[in-house]
């Protein structure tokens, strides 16, 4: 395994834009009734009882849409908008993912793991499970399509082994 030793994201608070906006609509204000351009805002976190000593302050800026309306975006000490500000400790403050230096949980296994995890996927995709061996077709799925996804899954089965047994060349005698 060739993991990076860093944190990883989703075992990290996160603060979200869509959460603040669901909090924003709430209060009674829509997404496009918020005026655009940059805003600060605050957010009270823990029991209602507790929050007024545990307020965090942030940015948020927008930027238009090609077909109306506005994207929301927090702005990280570091100046880079980013849809989640995350805080790897209580008392820490939000950061964005590069300034927490934070990976996600992907980014810390080895490429035969992230192989199966792959051929998993396809094969979730097609409706087969891999604990019975057996890929059954679901009715409603296509022929072609099913045997290119069980194929894919197939082909990342045996990159991953074979990835497997380079790793283990040196330790087996023949």
């Amino acid at each position: 395994m060739r993991g990076t030793g860093r944190r990883i994201v989703e075992e990290s608070r996160s603060l979200r834009v869509p959460d603040i906006l669901a909090a924003f609509a709430k209060a009674g204000y829509s997404g496009s009734a918020i005026p655009s351009g940059p805003r600060t805002a605050t957010v009270g976190f823990g029991p209602p009882s507790q929050r007024s000593g545990r307020r965090v302050s942030f940015r948020l800026e927008s930027t238009p849409q090609h077909f109306g309306g506005v994207r929301w975006w927090f702005v990280c000490s570091c100046g880079k908008r980013c849809t989640a500000l995350y805080r790897i400790r209580d008392g820490y403050p939000f950061h964005c993912r590069q300034c927490n230096g934070l990976a996600y949980r992907t980014q810390n296994v080895s490429r035969s793991t992230r192989w199966l995890l792959r051929a998993d996927k396809l094969l979730a995709r097609a409706g087969c499970d891999r604990a019975d061996g057996r890929y059954l077709r679901p009715k409603h799925m296509r022929r072609e399509k099913f045997r290119r996804l069980v194929g894919e899954a197939e082909t990342y089965d045996l990159a991953a082994f074979a990835t497997l047994l380079l790793t283990l060349r040196p330790c087996l005698r023949f």
